[in-house]
């Protein structure tokens, strides 16, 4: 295969300071600002008009006279771009706004290096929507209108026999109103030569990867003139990669979204591309375009299937290269895409929302069944505060000192014997370490008597025994707690842990009770 011929390298205008006059051939005066870029071929002032030096509200396009894009961009501009030509088109099809910048001025002027210089005021823009994308202004529902804009214009252009042939992000500026215009013709050319027929499907070499290698067409890579068909395709690959970009925390990259992504590096390589990198991106947009592979852009996006998006690749890949474009069908697939986009992201925000509210009335159930379980105390009565379960304590059970039974008061001595008792370690159970002494034969009348005194029955519960103390006459209560301080210390033998089970303790200290008491 012959080589490609290799491309011209253009000069680049000098830099002009800033207040340098500049007079149009309409006597017209504009005065250079400050530098605000330097494109490919020419470098962007801002300026403004001597009759009202205050209102930087143009843009100077400068380039050395011998570079070809800028004289191709302002011959199209005074052929394309009037206002006049501008409003007819919008009034003749309905349109409100239409993406093309007008036309100002134009001429050649000599800079303070000596240097002849081409120049070209258009309206000053905001932004691009290269820029919008980075700070992530946009969500996926707001791509395909501006898709619809930019194929407004592209039909607009089309109207007049000539493609653009590059169309991106960066030549996409945002005016007053937030509309996109469509700007940068310094690739534009005629498919159509003095309104006679389409330029012949005949390949080039000095025509072949022309445009952003991203974004290039088909047609482009083989070489072939540039057409409508080349157009929309260029466009259906920057829809991709704008709707790729506008997903939250997407990546920002020139090539994001798009299946041929890895095959190409930084600007070095887009700059000069390898034999190798170039057959296996177009390799991958021939797939891509494939009817039967529609699925390799759709999944890149990471949008899930949308069926607009799959009749828009159908429709754009169906056209022929002289065919003219069905502009209609496109917008109406663009607005069914919106619709989806839109409807999509409802349903997402809904659902978040709906998980929200699910979780919100849940805690709100909780506290508020909670706040009902709770009964409040009366105030009548005070409010004994119960141990925490957390960390179980030792009760300090009482005793009576005295007890009468069948009308006989009985005490215990201040000596306790300890006899025939063997305290259970802390990992014994009660009913295996528990062993007492066996008590004296008692009649049944007063089993049943000491059982009422020494044994809580079934309805108090064994919190009854915290209030023991109650019954204990005020005189003698501090000499009965330091008895049965004492009998703790008996009780819990040394060295053995102190975590036994309070049950197990009331067991063995009536127990000790039962024996001291006879």
């Amino acid at each position: 295969m012959p080589k490609a011929a290799p491309k011209r390298v253009y000069k680049i205008a000098k830099a002009i300071k800033e207040g340098f006059e500049i007079s149009d051939p309409h006597s017209n005066t504009w005065i250079v600002g400050e530098a605000i870029a330097q494109g490919g071929f020419g470098s962007l002032y801002v300026a403004s008009s001597k009759k009202n030096p205050r209102a930087k509200s143009y843009v100077l396009k400068i380039e050395p006279q011998e570079n070809g894009p800028l004289f191709t961009e302002t011959h199209f501009y005074t052929r394309v771009c009037k206002q006049e030509l501008l409003d007819e088109w919008k009034a003749e099809h309905g349109l409100t706004f239409l993406g093309i910048p007008r036309f100002i001025s134009k001429g050649l002027f000599v800079s303070p290096n000596h240097q002849t210089c081409r120049f070209l005021v258009m309206d000053r823009f905001h932004d691009s929507l290269e820029d919008c994308l980075t700070r992530h202004e946009f969500t996926p529902p707001g791509i395909p209108p501006i898709a619809i804009q930019t194929l407004d214009a592209l039909e607009y252009i089309h109207s007049k026999d000539y493609v653009h042939a590059d169309i991106k992000a960066s030549n996409l500026l945002r005016g007053d109103a937030g509309m996109f215009y469509l700007a940068d013709f310094g690739l534009v050319s005629q498919y159509r030569v003095n309104g006679g027929g389409h330029r012949a499907e005949k390949a080039s070499l000095k025509l072949r990867d022309n445009g952003t290698l991203e974004f290039c067409s088909r047609d482009a890579h083989a070489g072939l003139p540039p057409s409508r068909r080349s157009d929309l395709e260029i466009l259906l690959f920057n829809l991709f990669h704008w709707l790729y970009r506008a997903r939250p925390n997407a990546s920002q990259s020139s090539c994001a979204g798009l299946p041929w992504e890895a095959f190409i590096g930084g600007v070095a390589m887009r700059t000069s591309v390898p034999t190798a990198v170039r057959e296996r991106v177009v390799q991958s947009k021939m797939e891509a375009m494939d009817p039967a592979h529609t699925s390799v852009l759709l999944d890149a996006t990471g949008l899930g299937y949308q069926p607009a998006l799959e009749a828009l690749i159908h429709t754009v890949g169906e056209l022929g290269y002289a065919e003219t474009p069905n502009y209609e069908r496109c917008r109406d697939l663009l607005k069914a895409l919106t619709k989806s986009l839109t409807a999509d992201a409802t349903t997402a925000d809904s659902g978040t929302l709906n998980r929200r509210k699910h979780v919100l009335a849940e805690v709100n159930s909780r506290e508020t069944h909670d706040t009902h379980s709770r009964k409040a105390p009366d105030k009548s009565e005070s409010v004994v505060e119960k141990p925490s379960r957390r960390k179980p304590t030792v009760k300090q059970p009482q005793a009576r000192n005295t007890v009468e039974v069948c009308g006989v008061s009985h005490s215990k001595d201040d000596e306790e014997e300890d006899e025939g008792l063997i305290v259970p370690s802390s990992n014994t159970t009660p009913a295996i370490g528990a062993r007492v002494r066996p008590p004296a034969r008692r009649s049944a009348r007063t089993r049943r008597a000491m059982n009422s005194v020494f044994e809580p029955s079934d309805e108090s519960g064994d919190d009854n025994d915290d209030n023991e103390e109650d019954f204990i006459p005020t005189p003698k209560r501090a000499q009965h707690q330091q008895k049965q301080q004492r009998t703790r210390s008996r009780l819990v033998a040394p060295g053995v842990a102190t975590q036994t089970s309070p049950r197990l303790l009331r067991q063995l200290e009536r127990e000790e009770r039962r024996r001291n008491f006879f």
